[in-house]
């Protein structure tokens, strides 16, 4: 038997055992070219020719050897080594968390904040660390939402305005567009009101503009005593206190997300109420 045939005998046997079968095919192809290829040969070197042929046939299979057991030992040994039918499993998707009542953990979170018939909206957004749930309809630092250094931010529906909030009355209801309710907001008396502009906030179109509260004697005169801008709002938070609106239509539905704070709010407090307005996705 030659010596070709015992180590391409060896080579098939262990690539058999460990199932390389692709490397196997690199063998055949190797084998095949040994023979067919023609070696150069020097005028001076003649004499020695067969005897290099064949040496050199068998250098060639034992290069082959080396080259495949190397390979198959990286690939069955290596850290990304993957063996027949194995899978990756993929990183499971965090899970928003309810929203409720209390501290909150940081982390991602959902309410449902209306009555039906449109419990069926959803709000989803990231809060940081440091902030509670106020209820199911927004959250608020751990400082609170009241003056002078407070904010927070919640969910709403609007439907009906006090014209006069200081007054409490008279109750005007307000038109069911986007547009009804900003000029409604800045018919209002007992507060200051900017130009609204347009907005879009998780691929919802809208309006976004402020109220600012009074200082001084004439928010105690007014908001003071516990008015409302709107039927069903939260009360001012203190003496220049500034809503910022963004008033959007929601496949029909209008919608208000305030988010407020007050004049010794913190940069930084206020860039984690901005964060939390701008990470939240809606859906109808």
């Amino acid at each position: 038997m030659s010596t070709e045939n015992d180590v391409a005998r060896s080579l098939r046997s262990w690539l058999r055992e460990s199932r390389h079968e692709d490397a196997d095919r690199v063998l055949h192809v190797v084998f095949d070219q040994i023979p067919a290829t023609p070696q150069r040969r020097a005028r001076w070197q003649a004499w020695r020719s067969l005897a290099m042929n064949n040496n050199v046939r068998i250098g060639l299979a034992a290069a082959v050897v080396l080259v495949i057991a190397f390979i198959g030992f990286q690939l069955l040994s290596g850290p990304n080594a993957v063996g027949p039918g194995s899978t990756t499993t993929p990183e499971p998707t965090p899970t928003p968390v309810a929203l409720v009542g209390g501290p909150l953990e940081p982390g991602e979170y959902v309410t449902y904040p209306f009555e039906a018939p449109n419990d069926s909206i959803s709000f989803t957004f990231t809060v940081p660390a440091g902030w509670e749930g106020f209820g199911n309809i927004g959250v608020l630092p751990e400082q609170g939402a009241a003056g002078p250094d407070g904010m927070g931010m919640g969910f709403n529906l609007v439907t009906d305005l006090y014209s006069d909030p200081c007054t409490g009355s008279p109750v005007v209801t307000v038109g069911p567009s986007v547009e009804d309710l900003a000029t409604a907001f800045q018919d209002q008396t007992g507060h200051e009101s900017t130009t609204p502009t347009d907005v879009t906030l998780s691929g919802y179109s809208g309006k976004r503009m402020d109220l600012i509260m009074p200082s001084g004697d004439d928010y105690e005169a007014c908001y003071g005593v516990g008015q409302t801008v709107w039927v069903g709002s939260i009360h001012a938070q203190g003496p220049g206190n500034v809503w910022h609106l963004w008033i959007l239509d929601v496949d029909g539905l209008r919608v208000v997300i305030l988010a407020q704070d007050n004049p010794e709010t913190s940069g930084k407090d206020k860039a984690e109420l901005q964060a939390i307005v701008d990470s939240i996705e809606i859906e109808p």
